[in-house]
C-alpha cells in the first residue's frame, strides 16, 4: 500500500492481514476509521481486505431490519447480550453485536440465533493477545443496536413474556455455572447451579422466572456481585430439563 508522506513522496505501508481483521471485523471499525488510522485512503483500506479475502460489509447492512418481534429466538439472544454479549453504536455510524467464549458450541448456538433474526454474522477465532483462542461472534446492524440501547427492563419483560425459558437459557449460558461441591464435614458432595452478575435487577428478573417454573433458589450479594443459586439435587435436574441449554451441563468435581 502506497501513500505520500509530509513531503509528497511516496512511501509503502504495510499493513498486516491480523492488524485488519482487529479493526475491521472484531472492533467493527469503518473503513473510513481505519483509514484514518494509517494515513491512507478508504479505498485503500478497502482493496487491501480483498487482497487479503477478507469479507466486507455492504453500507446497507449497517441498516439491516433484524426482527425484532418477540420470538423464542429473541428472547434466548438477549439473554446473552444481557450476560457476556456486548452492543454497541460505532462513531462511524454502525452498530455491532459480539460474544466471546470459549465454548464453540456455544458460539455456533449463537450464531445460529442471529442469523435467523436477519443478522449475517462472522464467526472466527483470536489469534493473539487476552482473548486468544477464544471464539468469537460478530454481527452488524445499526438498527438493532440502537433498539437494544433503547430497552427498559419493563419492555425486555413484555418482549420475552412467553419465551421465560429461551431467555434464562441464554443468561444462564452467558453467567452461569454447573459444579459439585464436596462438603469435607459431613463427607457429602451436592450440584450446584450458579449465575452470577452485577445486576440485582437481572438476577431479580430471572428469579421470578424461576418461581413460576417453581425452581427453588437463592440469591446471595459477595461485594459487588450477586450470585442467584440452585443447589439441591432435584431442582438442578429441573433446571436442566426445563431450560435445556446447550453448555454448562455436565459439573466439574471442586475439593
Amino acid at each position: 500500500m502506497i501513500r505520500r508522506d509530509e513531503k509528497g513522496r511516496f512511501v509503502k505501508i504495510d499493513i498486516p492481514k491480523e492488524a485488519l481483521k482487529e479493526l475491521y471485523v472484531k472492533k467493527g471499525l469503518t473503513t473510513a476509521e481505519i483509514a484514518k488510522k494509517f494515513n491512507v485512503s478508504a479505498s485503500c483500506i478497502a482493496k487491501r481486505l480483498r487482497e487479503h479475502n477478507i469479507k466486507t460489509r455492504n453500507h446497507s447492512e449497517r441498516f439491516v431490519k433484524v426482527k425484532t418481534a418477540p420470538s423464542a429466538t429473541l428472547a434466548y439472544v438477549l439473554g446473552v447480550l444481557y450476560g457476556d454479549g456486548s452492543v454497541w453504536l460505532s462513531k462511524g455510524g454502525g452498530g455491532r453485536i459480539q460474544l466471546n467464549t470459549r465454548d464453540l458450541s456455544f458460539a455456533l448456538s449463537f450464531k445460529k440465533s442471529l442469523e435467523k433474526l436477519g443478522f449475517h454474522p462472522v464467526l472466527g477465532v483470536f489469534k493473539s493477545g487476552k482473548n486468544k483462542g477464544m471464539y468469537y461472534v460478530v454481527g452488524s446492524s445499526k438498527v438493532f443496536a440502537e433498539w437494544f440501547k433503547s430497552l427498559t427492563l419493563e419492555k425486555v419483560k413484555s418482549i420475552i413474556e412467553k419465551y421465560k425459558k429461551h431467555f434464562i437459557r441464554g443468561f444462564y449460558e452467558s453467567e452461569g455455572s454447573i459444579k459439585f461441591i464436596v462438603d469435607k464435614q459431613y463427607g457429602c458432595k451436592y450440584l450446584d447451579i450458579s449465575i452470577s452478575n452485577k445486576k440485582i435487577e437481572l438476577l431479580t428478573l430471572v428469579s421470578e422466572f424461576l418461581n413460576e417454573l417453581s425452581i427453588q433458589h437463592k440469591i446471595y450479594r459477595c461485594k459487588n456481585i450477586y450470585d442467584l443459586k440452585i443447589s439441591r439435587q432435584k431442582m438442578v435436574n429441573k433446571f436442566l430439563s426445563e431450560i435445556r441449554p446447550v453448555i454448562k451441563t455436565h459439573p466439574r468435581s471442586s475439593l
